[in-house]
This record gives C-alpha cells, structure tokens and sequence, in this order.
C-alpha cells in the first residue's frame, strides 16, 4: 500500500533506537517536527485553531500554513487514538489519509526534510 511504501521511504537512514535497539518509527520524528516547528508561536497558533475549528474558516485550505496544518493533524491523531491505545504505525496511516485528503501532504514531507535540527536528530548523515 501507499502508506507502507511512504513508511520506507521516511524510515531510510533512519537512526537506531538506543533503548529498543530497533529502528526508530517514523510517527516519532513526525511528532517532533510538528512539535518543534509551532513550538515559538503556540499561544498565537492555538488561537487560529481554535478560531478556524469555531467558525469553519479552513474549509478551502487557505487560512492555516502547511506547519499549522501539520501541527493540527499530528494533534487530532494523538486525541483521538490515544484513548484506544493505537499503534504507531496506526497513527502514521492516519496522517497519511489526512494529508492526502488535506493536499498538504507534499508540503508535509517538505518540512520534514527541511528541519535540518531535527533531521541531524533521527537520521544519519548519509540518508
């Protein structure tokens, strides 16, 4: 499927879990992108959100930035799958299904490659 083939293509060259020992899953390096790019602006971007969910501005995809999108879906998968206690692979797909439905998920995968910390982070310098 599509999101298992993405899944590879965001788990190459990843970087090994000191804990598991295993490679790290993708959904976590998602998180922190999400995390780390609205970290700065939260009080202001918290409030577009919840302006936009109050009275539907987001419809068209015009009011909210790629990051604030990001960090809106990231949010909404955590929410609702936490209380069934759902994998990460789970979570992963649904952000995909997002993306996909949103149009964002092209500007999605270009913030990930972009956030040069955070890559260092969870990759290793050749991927």
């Amino acid at each position: 499927s599509f999101c298992s083939s993405f899944r590879k293509v965001l788990e190459h060259g990843m970087r090994r879990s000191k804990i598991i020992g295993g490679l790290c899953h993708p959904w976590l390096f998602i998180e922190e992108v999400s995390n780390r790019d609205i970290a700065s602006e939260l009080p202001g971007v918290y409030s577009r959100l919840t302006l936009c969910k109050t009275y539907r501005l987001d419809e068209d995809g015009k009011v909210l930035t790629p990051e604030e999108l990001l960090y809106r879906a990231v949010n909404r998968i955590n929410c609702t799958h936490d209380h069934s206690h759902a994998q990460m692979d789970v979570k992963f797909r649904s952000w995909v299904c997002i993306g996909v439905n949103e149009q964002v998920l092209h500007l999605w995968f270009e913030l990930l490659s972009t956030c040069h910390s955070v890559v260092a982070k969870w990759y290793q310098p050749w991927s």
